[in-house]
């Protein structure tokens, strides 16, 4: 019970445990407002809570380090991690320590009792986890663990190490509650390939020597790639063959990559060139998308008192009710009259066409439209400097949405996405659709974590800058018959 942190209320919280501490950092204070020592310093969190270290024990251990730099860091360090954990806990619930608390709960009861608990498909377990199995080593009538290696004595190193130090690790906490150990049990000849050969080569693919495999192959083909460029091919090639020769669907091949990242533009372009349709599962940042920028651009303006160049960049979003011909009347004319800063806020008066002497009557009415340009432009931004000016953190939420409203952001992003489907990019178009989602999401999480903290605008844009440039947006499928591409585990979600 309670609300719960995502990692957008995650990175907040870092950045203002950073600022609240900043004084009394030394190694530290240079990069106090960096977006990459946030995320650093998050990393730093998930790791110390699952290995079970708080903050008071880190800077415990670091009275013990000899070296006067990495004990001032590791200080530090466990300084901020402290601050960060104490503003989460005044109102917030962090997925992470879960299972800390669940340790808390079942130390003061009995759940497991009468009950066999089956431990499957882990090769090792964080210290978080581990103190949970302790619980129900204690608590449950049996237990029952499975892993993956061949014997519990074995060298380093080798391919089943990491299994054999978990059971050993296991085994040590068995003995330390006095739980009786049975026998182990080696499972031979599992089903988990119908095809032979397929679970031959699993037997033998990490097998230092080899052997011939003189059986039946069907179904299982190895290919020695030159490059990436010769393995994307070869790939793409096969699928075409059986696809158009042997009756398959491109629904019924899945591409597993460990990472997708070294392949990007080698097996998107060489899919492409065999004309297969393929989804591939990777988030994408979301920083640079024309509604992100039009509200970090309006921001911005905000902050630097409306300079050209960040009332452009907004303009440019092609979200803030301007045509493209108007953006350019408008830019022509800043241009020749050198005009920034409040200048946009006042009437302007010159002749659109530079000094070419008086103004007649084509050139007043061109200058009566950049002027009502100028006008849509500018009083919107207007009202939102009156609203986020000393605000509490809602409500400078709260304005920001209002002048998504007030410049019809959400209609004009329709719009858009409505072009790039006609212009055949479907994906692109329903992606456009989704960050109005994300950024609602991302202003509510401002909302609920700031609260009633005043603070001023140019904090609050570092924050929502912070968690934009961090969010990712997963891609989406653009039709049901296509080859599914990424790493195993996103394939097996999908």
């Amino acid at each position: 019970a309670g609300r719960r942190l995502d990692d957008g209320g995650r990175s907040i919280f870092m950045s203002l445990a950073l600022e609240q501490v900043r004084d009394q950092l030394k190694v530290f204070r240079k990069n106090s407002e960096s977006t990459e020592l946030v995320g650093l310093l998050l990393q730093i969190s998930a790791e110390m809570k699952m290995c079970g270290i708080l903050p008071e024990k880190l800077e415990k251990a670091s009275h013990g380090i000899v070296q006067s730099t990495l004990r001032q860091k590791t200080e530090e360090i466990a300084l901020i991690l402290s601050a960060y954990d104490a503003l989460v806990a005044q109102s917030f619930i962090d997925p992470l320590d879960d299972l800390t608390r669940l340790k808390d709960i079942l130390s003061k009861h009995d759940f497991f009792t009468g009950y066999t608990v089956m431990v499957d498909a882990f090769q090792s377990f964080t210290v978080q986890e581990y103190e949970i199995l302790e619980i129900i080593l204690r608590q449950a009538d049996m237990v029952s663990v499975t892993l993956c290696t061949d014997s519990l004595d074995g060298p380093e190193g080798d391919l089943f190490a990491i299994g054999r130090n978990t059971a050993k690790a296991l085994l040590r906490l068995a003995a330390e509650n006095g739980v009786q150990v049975k026998k182990p049990v080696f499972l031979q000849g599992g089903a988990r390939f119908a095809n032979p050969a397929l679970a031959e080569l699993e037997k033998r693919v990490y097998r230092p020597g080899f052997a011939p495999w003189n059986e039946a192959c069907s179904g299982v083909m190895i290919y020695q790639a030159k490059d990436r460029y010769d393995e994307a091919n070869f790939v793409s090639a096969s699928i075409s063959h059986l696809v158009r020769e042997e009756g398959y669907r491109y629904r019924d091949f899945a591409i597993i990559i460990r990472s997708t990242e070294p392949y990007d533009g080698i097996l998107d372009a060489a899919l492409e060139h065999w004309e297969i349709p393929y989804f591939m599962d990777r988030p994408e940042r979301v920083d640079a998308e024309p509604l992100m920028r039009l509200l970090l651009s309006a921001f911005r303006i905000v902050i630097y008192g409306f300079r050209s160049d960040d009332m452009f960049l907004y303009l440019k979003t092609g979200l803030a009710g301007l045509t493209t011909a108007q953006i350019s009347e408008l830019e022509n004319y800043t241009f020749v009259w050198n005009i920034s800063g409040k200048k946009w806020c006042e009437e302007w008066t010159e002749n659109p066409e530079g000094f070419s002497g008086p103004m007649d009557e084509k050139q007043a009415q061109r200058l009566k439209e950049i002027n009502e340009s100028r006008r849509i432009v500018v009083e919107p931004l207007q009202r939102f400097a009156k609203r986020v000016g000393n605000a509490e953190g809602i409500q400078i939420a709260a304005a920001a949405y209002q002048l998504l409203c007030d410049v019809h952001a959400a209609e004009h992003l329709r719009k858009y996405a409505e072009k790039l489907e006609q212009d055949g990019d479907p994906v692109l178009a329903e992606r456009e659709l989704r960050t109005w989602d994300l950024l609602m999401s991302i202003l509510d999480q401002t909302a609920l974590v700031i609260g009633k903290t005043k603070l001023s605008c140019e904090r609050y844009a570092e924050l929502l800058n912070l968690i934009i440039c961090s969010s990712r947006m997963a891609s989406i499928p653009q039709r049901l018959d296509e080859v599914l591409v990424g790493d195993a585990n996103r394939i097996r979600a999908e």
